[in-house]
């Protein structure tokens, strides 16, 4: 066992591997070297779990093709081989990405300084600022923190955002290998003198052989890890590696393979998670998303004019619609087949990407939802069904109430997985808060133009105010997620200030309604 192996290993509490490797497939090496190799990626606090619960790795297997780039890892439950296993996964495409400067930087200069406590307030602040991309959510896998034994999943507009955070978190030293990251490329910028002192200089992409020759050892290394790691030819890493350049100027880098979130196919082994919202809060904030580019009033008919042409797109009885999965697996360990999704619009794809979305919501111009956002809407319970798992064998960590949630975890962690840190686990990332527009400030409005409606006044006052139709329309479309959930279709919004409960009095019940439902309430009358 030569000495950095011996060095990687002895970090984790092991003096010799308790175990042989059953198949490998990245390097001619032997089982140490290998399990060593495991650690260089996927990190010391991996091989610690793996030591902590006595997890088989079985095998170590890459691929590299058109769509994905990946490390993968076998693992094993003890006496368990094949029935209990997992593949856990990192990944140099799809990239994870960090931002050097943060997004409402005005300019190219940033502080080579590392971010004060008072402008990056933790590491959960830098998470949610400076990293972005990251494998498992497009992809469809779990997100699973290599150093504990949580597996999590998310749907759209259900806090998957904070959910990606969370695992950044959960997993021990990602987040400040990623700063470590940030800070070493910022020393590789030029400097320039300052009121501020020295910054570092994001070149501009017309600076020419300047701008590429900053970069240049940088990109070597991507280049170099993506043909010894991860097995891609010299063709397909330089296509990997010209995509992780295309934001250099703007400050954004691709990161290495070991600076991934981990994913997971199954998350055997691991309290499985699934952080979920009430649908109607859902239904909300897809609204919201939809039209962030209308200006106009904020009435309730606009939301309620938005939701009638959905149901006239979105039958009652829709039943989830896949699209061909690929079947191949990689690695030799029948990992990274395309996991299947609800992915399959209920209105026309082709025709809801060429609709016009510039009109007025109220008016049914633009109204109907892109078939690329069918994630946000798509009921939680089929889209996990349809990658083959079972909603109700999940915790479910509530976005409306956290704290409760976050109790349930730890004790079912410290209960079922002997997983008890002293310290205790990440606090779950906050949601962002609805900002009013500023659009009463002359010089904002003239600098940025109109900006997104303020919708909380209306948002806050719940579903109690809506029309019949429309409760009982998402209802039934909702009907699996309400009951396996465990959520009432008395919707009452959380985070609302007291002046966003004033409000108009209830719209009036037939307004809006599609022509189907309408008619369907007309018979009913007679």
């Amino acid at each position: 066992m030569h000495g950095v192996t011996a060095a990687v290993l002895a970090s984790a509490g092991w003096s010799q591997p308790p175990f042989q490797l059953h198949h490998r497939n990245v390097m001619d090496e032997s089982p140490e070297d290998l399990l060593a190799a495991f650690g260089t990626k996927f990190g010391t606090p991996a091989l610690r779990e793996l030591n902590r619960t006595g997890n088989i790795l079985t095998a170590l297997g890459v691929t590299c093709d058109t769509k994905v780039h990946a490390l993968l890892a076998r693992v094993c439950q003890p006496h368990h081989l094949g029935d209990t296993c997992d593949e856990l996964m990192k990944f140099s495409n799809p990239r994870t990405y960090v931002r050097l400067a943060d997004e409402e930087s005005l300019n190219r200069a940033v502080p080579s300084a590392p971010l004060s406590a008072e402008r990056a307030g933790n590491l959960q602040r830098f998470g949610e600022r400076r990293i972005s991309g990251g494998a498992c959510n497009s992809l469809g896998y779990l997100h699973c923190p290599a150093s504990a034994p949580i597996a999590l999943a998310a749907m759209a507009r259900s806090g998957s955002r904070s959910m990606k955070y969370w695992a950044l978190l959960l997993e021990e030293g990602l987040l400040e290998a990623l700063e470590a990251l940030r800070l070493r490329i910022l020393e590789m910028l030029p400097r320039v003198p300052s009121a501020m002192g020295l910054l570092a200089v994001i070149p501009h992409p017309g600076s020419g052989d300047n701008a590429i020759s900053v970069w240049k050892d940088y990109m070597r290394t991507l280049r170099n890890e993506e043909i010894y790691w991860v097995g891609c030819s010299p063709e397909a890493a330089d296509r990997s590696v010209r995509e992780a350049g295309w934001h250099l100027h703007k400050g954004v880098v691709g990161a290495y393979l070991e600076h991934s979130p981990t994913c997971c196919r199954t998350g055997a082994g691991r309290l499985q998670i699934l952080v979920v919202r009430h649908p109607f809060a859902r239904f909300w904030s897809a609204f919201e998303q939809a039209n962030r580019a209308y200006t106009g009033p904020v009435e309730m008919q606009v939301f309620e004019s938005w939701a009638a042409q959905l149901f006239e797109d979105w039958p009652e009885d829709w039943t989830c619609q896949l699209t061909s999965a690929s079947k191949q697996g990689c690695g030799g360990i029948a990992a990274c087949a395309d996991p299947p999704f609800c992915d399959l619009a209920p209105w026309d794809r082709e025709e809801a990407s060429s609709a016009d979305r510039g009109g007025d919501p109220a008016s049914g111009s633009g109204a109907r939802y892109p078939a690329s956002q069918w994630s946000s809407l798509a009921p939680t319970g089929p889209a996990m069904r349809a990658s083959g798992r079972d909603p109700a064998a999940f915790l479910h960590f509530r976005l409306e109430d956290i704290a409760g949630s976050m109790k349930r975890v730890v004790r079912a962690l410290c209960r079922d997985f002997g997983y008890c840190p002293e310290a205790g686990l990440p606090p779950f990332p906050a949601a962002d808060e609805h900002a009013r527009p500023m659009d009463d400030v002359p010089l904002v409005a003239e600098l940025l133009g109109p900006q997104p409606r303020y919708w909380d006044r209306l948002r806050c006052r719940g579903a109690a105010v809506w029309p019949s139709w429309l409760r009982s329309g998402l209802a039934s479309r909702y009907r699996e997620d309400l009951d396996v959930l465990g959520y009432s279709e008395e919707w009452i919004p959380d985070r609302c200030a007291a002046e966003a409960l004033e409000g108009d009095s209830p719209a009036d019940d037939t307004d809006a309604a599609p022509a189907g439902e309408r008619a369907d309430r007309a018979g009913r009358k007679k």
